[in-house]
């Protein structure tokens, strides 16, 4: 009976600990104002230049992102359209007023891929357009890939 109290306290502190270290991870992010939580959230689409590495040449890839923002986190999932639809789980946050980061890692149908990342960009002062830059490691190329993405809201009511 004992070792299966040690067993339960053992299991609920595993528990509490990880929702507390989650709960104090995210209370270091910088909070989003409403009109800027208002401003990402929603769907967006544009292109991704990526830049020709040792492995492969230059090329436009399609983009398609849904994003949601919550009071000190962004979440969300991308769609890379090429000769096929790569799918990427979306994390990040706003780290001023305008610029963001978000971290990418492949999902759904293409989670087996090894594909990660992380993308810099700029909201526009009117906020329906994103650019800026993606770096990270793509399995079609089998390396470290590098460019620029632009990307616009679906939906330019905010």
């Amino acid at each position: 009976m004992e070792i299966l109290v040690d067993f339960v306290f053992a299991f609920a502190f595993i528990f509490i600990g990880y929702y507390v270290t989650r709960a104090l991870e995210k209370r270091q992010l910088p909070k989003i104002e409403t009109a800027r939580q208002k401003a990402i959230s929603g769907k967006w689409s544009g292109i991704y230049k990526q830049e020709a590495n040792e492995k492969r040449d230059g090329c436009e890839l399609s983009i398609d992102m849904d994003l949601k923002a919550g009071p000190r986190k962004i979440v969300g999932t991308m769609i890379v359209s090429e000769d096929m639809e790569y799918e990427f789980d979306i994390e990040g946050a706003f780290y001023h007023n305008k610029y963001l980061r978000l971290h990418y890692t492949a999902s759904g149908k293409t989670e087996s891929a090894v594909d990660f990342g992380s993308m810099f960009l700029v909201l526009g002062d009117f906020p329906n357009k994103m650019s800026g830059k993606l770096a990270g490691y793509g399995s079609v190329s089998e390396t470290l890939i590098t460019g620029n993405l632009m990307i616009e809201k679906h939906n330019n009511a905010n």
